[in-house]
């Protein structure tokens, strides 16, 4: 019997609000105060404070500068080296593309080289929206700041609305990057100006689930006062944030100031009941550990399979549902009843196939001889049992070989495969195949 599978818990953060005239003494207290609330990591302004104008009319000499951030006073005892891997900085902003072009260099440096010094997580930094920008100083900025902290290894987060316009920005930015060793450089996506529209079907929105994604970001602003100091969302924002919910590896970051009295533990106890509703199926439990993760290809012609990779396979019921369609109507349209029908099924692993064609064949108006070709020995033992306890009713012969090298008289009206594999052609198909076509009569199909 399947068991319905259970959740991970959602991993989540609180970006810090910066507090005015703080000299950095309050930061341990402000990260035990959101782990005693249940989050699991912080994320904190690293740059400079800007001065009213922000960036206009400063140059990289003038930020440079400028006062130190009030984190780096207390930074050497105001949390260990396993609290500050807890920690990922940010950069909330980066000057415009009419700024000095050393200035944006000069911050996101002194940004990374504290992330990097402290043993941050990783590192936030802003992707501006303006689509008549061009995004080649950025990634050219990027490009380095992952080729410098290689050794380092921490993590690069873009920070993005969820739009079509931010979509193709990041899309740019990351052909001109290339691929980025390790998997380091990952999209937030920032859903500040989520509208209640219904975007689920929109391609922007599909797209990212295609994409690297790291977190999301959610302003305490979009949420709503509810009963008994409780939080709640427009049900058309839920719909658009749920589906991320499926994917451990998505961590959730609440931003901004708390506008709850029940302090941000609330916006973390809303988050956890919407998970709660989702009711993950068996597969998906089963699966989650293979979600956007590469994995190396099977390889059943060089290795014989385990009997774990077969079941796996057996759990797609459809395909052999369309199997058996396919083979009752080839048995039904191509022969007359009382003939006598070849069958071959090739590769035939623990006998799903098999079952399809026996099925088949059970409605079919004459005879139908099966031969069942499989080179594992394990899998072998498994068809001859079979053969006997479940397929006894028709006349069954397994044979224990490579198809492209068994030499008989036999020929095949019909010959049935399911080699394709998980990735591209990784069951060599069209080569097996191809050296089994001396198996098929002139007038056979497969």
């Amino acid at each position: 019997m399947q068991q319905q599978a259970t959740q991970p818990p959602l991993v989540m953060g609180v970006l810090l609000e910066a507090v005015p005239g703080d000299d950095g003494l309050r930061l341990r207290e402000q990260c035990r105060e959101k782990v005693e609330s249940g989050f699991n990591f912080v994320l904190m302004l690293l740059a400079r404070p800007l001065p009213d104008s922000g960036f206009v009319s400063l140059t990289a000499a003038d930020y440079e500068a400028l006062p130190p951030a009030a984190f780096t006073r207390q930074a050497h005892k105001a949390l260990n080296s396993a609290q500050w891997n807890a920690v990922v900085g940010v950069v909330g902003e980066l000057p415009g593309p009419d700024s000095d072009p050393d200035l944006a260099a000069a911050v996101v440096n002194e940004a990374v080289q504290w992330a990097s010094y402290l043993g941050m997580h990783g590192a936030m930094l802003p992707l501006a929206e303006d689509a008549g920008s061009d995004v080649t100083d950025i990634a050219a900025l990027l490009a380095r700041t992952l080729h410098d902290t290689q050794a380092v290894g921490f993590d690069i987060w873009l920070r993005v609305s969820c739009n079509e316009t931010a979509w193709r920005r990041w899309n740019d930015i990351r052909h001109c990057i290339g691929v980025v060793p390790g998997r380091r450089l990952h999209v937030v996506l920032d859903f500040s100006s989520a509208t209640t529209a219904d975007v689920q079907e929109a391609l922007h929105y599909q797209r990212w689930f295609g994409e690297s994604v790291a977190a999301i970001l959610l302003p305490t602003a979009i949420f709503q006062d509810a009963a008994g100091g409780q939080v709640m969302m427009d049900t058309s924002v839920e719909q658009q944030i749920a589906p991320f919910m499926q994917y451990p590896g998505i961590k959730w970051i609440i931003a901004g100031a708390c506008l709850s009295r029940s302090g941000y533990g609330a916006y973390r106890h809303y988050l956890t009941r919407l998970q709660n509703r989702r009711t993950p199926s068996w597969e998906e439990g089963y699966l989650r550990s293979s979600v956007d993760q590469l994995q190396r290809p099977l390889q059943p012609l060089a290795d014989h399979l385990a009997s774990l990779s077969y079941e796996e396979f057996e759990r797609d019921t459809v395909k052999y549902q369309q199997y058996e369609r396919a083979i009752s109507q080839a048995l039904a349209e191509r022969h007359a009843p009382g003939s006598t029908v070849t069958l071959m099924v090739l590769g035939a692993g623990r006998g799903p196939i098999v079952d399809a064609a026996v099925r088949a064949a059970r409605r079919f108006q004459g005879q139908v001889r099966f031969f069942v070709i499989e080179k594992n020995p394990s899998a072998v033992v498994t068809l001859t049992h079979r053969a006997r306890d479940d397929w006894a009713d028709v006349d069954v012969s397994i044979v224990e070989t490579d198809m492209r090298h068994w030499q008989t008289t036999e020929r095949a009206d019909i010959i049935v495969s399911e080699l394709l594999g998980s990735w591209g052609d990784n069951e060599l198909s069209p080569e097996c195949l191809d050296g089994a076509q001396h198996l098929l009569k002139p007038s056979g199909i497969s």
